[in-house]
This record gives C-alpha cells, structure tokens and sequence, in this order.
C-alpha cells in the first residue's frame, strides 16, 4: 500500500513538473533572444559578442552592474534606468541590434514598471526602432513609443512616426504624426509592451503595438527604415523634460522572436508567417 503511495505521489510530481514545463513552453515558444537579467548584470544584451549593450547621455543613472533587486517581474533582478532631466535631455538605451538587423520580422516585448507619476512635457521615449544609413555616423528613429500625461492625470502610451522621410504611409509628406489610444499605464505595477515589426525600406511594412495583450495599434502597409538602412531596437528611458526631472524606469524579461509572448495567450500565439 505503502508503495502504491508513493508511486502515486512520485507521478503526480512528474505530471506537475511536465504541465509546468509544457506552460512555459508555450509561453517562449518562437523566442531566438532573451534577457532575464538573473546574470546579475547586463550581460545578456550582448552575449557571446553579439549586437547589444548600453547607450547613454546626458545625465543617465545606472545602479551597478545595471541591475538591481528593488523589483523584479520574475526571479530576482530587473534592470534600472534612471534619468535626470534637470540639466536637459538624458537618456539611458539599452540596445538589442543583432537580431532586428536581420532584416526580417520578429516580436518584440518587455516588462516595465514605473515606481512614481511622472509626466513629460514633450517626449518620453521607451522603446524605439531606429536605422543607420550604409556610411552614416549615427542611427536616426523612426517609429517611437513614448509615456504621456493623459487629461486625467494618468499616464498612456503614444505612438509617434519621427519623420525624417516622407511616411509612413505611401502619399505622406516628411512630418512627425503622433497616435493615442488613452488606456492608461499603471504605476507599481508590471505591465508588458510588445511590438510586432516587419522591416521595410518601402511601404510593405508593418508595426503593431500590445499593452497587456491590448491591441492599441496596426499599421500596415508603412515605413520602418532607410532605404540602404538597418533597423535597431533599444528600449529606454528618454527625454529632454520631466516632471519631476528624476525618474525610474525597470525592465525585466525583455524578449524577441517568431511568436508573441505577452498576455493574454488563452489561444495559439501569433507567430511570424513563414
């Protein structure tokens, strides 16, 4: 009997452990990169020396290694991003090139948590898509998701198209557009950011944008890069005005790949049509 017990206890462990390890497969499944950041550094960004790392100016405040363990989405450590705007526009980026440079669609997403209301008076850059013309010195943006101040005093994500070519739709004229939905971005609490991208020196692109698995936008048919051009992905914490002018930013679990990854997945994901 007593044998019996214990066979029926050990596959009830076993079954538990496989649905555990089945859920968190189909939750990463199609992912080529990720960063947990449980390194306990930033390391993962630019693993095995591929294309990554940190980009910063202006008054950029990294906590050692770049992480720390204040909060964290999941395990124990998640990034830190602190700027302070007092002395003009700062940015902490932290780069992933390798696989957008690839030229090929992928998702990407992360997990972010704001600490403090914080609002900003022109632009607060949190993820971007940006190319770098074949001989230029640098990279410029293109597609942009900035954190904004709502007229009810919340904060929500806009959309913005740079405008340094005539875009992003075919017809349209070299002028920066902006997009708002309103659905408000919670604070001291994780919320998750994903951006499906097709690459597109023409108009055959694509960007789409989740909040929490909120679709908030989808524009086909549109611009994402220079025409003998890259495209790089950073996620940041970026402006020129804050208030107030210090603020944090925290990044855990940033991913890209073929699927997407972020809630809610009650079906098959999405996954990049081969």
């Amino acid at each position: 009997m007593r044998e019996s017990l214990a066979t029926l206890a050990v596959a009830v462990v076993v079954a538990g452990a496989l649905s555990s390890a089945e859920g968190a497969a189909s939750t990463t499944a199609g992912v080529v990169w990720s960063a947990s950041m449980e390194t306990g550094d930033l390391s993962q960004w630019s693993r095995n020396d591929t294309d990554g790392g940190s980009w910063d100016s202006g008054q950029c405040l990294r906590v050692a290694n770049g992480v720390t363990t204040n909060v964290a989405h999941s395990g124990r450590y998640s990034m830190a991003m602190t700027i302070d705007t007092s002395g003009g526009e700062s940015g902490c980026r932290q780069a992933r090139y390798e696989e957008s440079k690839r030229d090929k669609a992928y998702y990407y997403g992360a997990w972010l948590y704001l600490p403090t209301l914080t609002k900003a008076e022109d632009y607060w850059n949190i993820v971007q898509f940006k190319s770098k013309e074949e001989g230029a010195d640098g990279s410029e943006p293109f597609w942009v998701i900035d954190l904004m101040p709502r007229s009810r005093g919340t904060l929500a994500l806009r959309l913005r198209w740079k405008g340094l070519v005539p875009g992003p739709f075919s017809g349209d004229d070299e002028d920066r557009r902006t997009w708002s939905r309103g659905v408000q971005v919670p604070i001291r609490r994780w919320f998750h950011v994903e951006i499906f991208l097709r690459p597109s020196a023409g108009h055959d692109g694509r960007i789409t944008v989740w909040q929490d698995g909120r679709l908030l936008w989808d524009f086909d048919r549109v611009r994402t890069r220079f025409e003998n051009g890259d495209t790089r992905w950073t996620i940041n914490n970026y402006s020129n005005e804050l208030v107030p002018r210090r603020a944090t930013i925290y990044v855990d679990d940033a991913t890209i790949g073929r699927c997407r990854v972020g809630p809610p997945l009650r079906r098959q994901a999405e996954c990049v049509r081969r």
